[in-house]
């Protein structure tokens, strides 16, 4: 995705500042930039024939391709940032089901009951056990 927004501001800055505007001169249509048109300057390009939707999309790709690729740059943006701040939710999960688990194991063995983790009445026992087998073992 880099390389295609790469590759549409290189084309855009090589291009003729924008924005571009069209004329409609009949048997073709004339496209400029504000500045060849303001000195009646000669345009950068006819669009022959009744092509107008064609002329008014190139005209407006002069402008257009630079507002999307700032609009996709702000989206991946924001799509990293919340990927980071899930990243972050699901660390600060596993965190807390590793404290509750361990405040579980600590009331149980004062209780004299004993390691309550493999106790089917620990609502924490078996997230704890996933978190320790992709995390390796727990501290204690």
């Amino acid at each position: 995705m880099k390389d295609l927004i790469t590759e549409a501001r290189e084309l855009c800055e090589r291009a003729t500042p924008g924005p571009w505007r069209t004329k409609d001169r009949g048997a073709y249509i004339e496209i400029h930039d504000n500045n060849t048109w303001a000195k009646a300057l000669s345009p950068f390009a006819h669009v022959e024939g009744d092509e107008s939707d064609n002329a008014a999309f190139i005209a407006r790709s002069r402008t257009l391709i630079p507002e999307l690729c700032d609009a996709l740059e702000k989206a991946n943006a924001e799509m990293e940032r919340l990927h980071n701040l899930l990243a972050e939710a699901q660390e600060s999960e596993k965190k807390a089901i590793m404290a509750l688990c361990e405040a579980c194991y600590f009331l149980n063995e004062e209780r004299g009951i004993g390691y309550a983790h493999t106790c089917a009445d620990c609502p924490w026992g078996e997230k704890a056990d996933q978190i320790q087998a992709g995390e390796g073992e727990r501290d204690g």
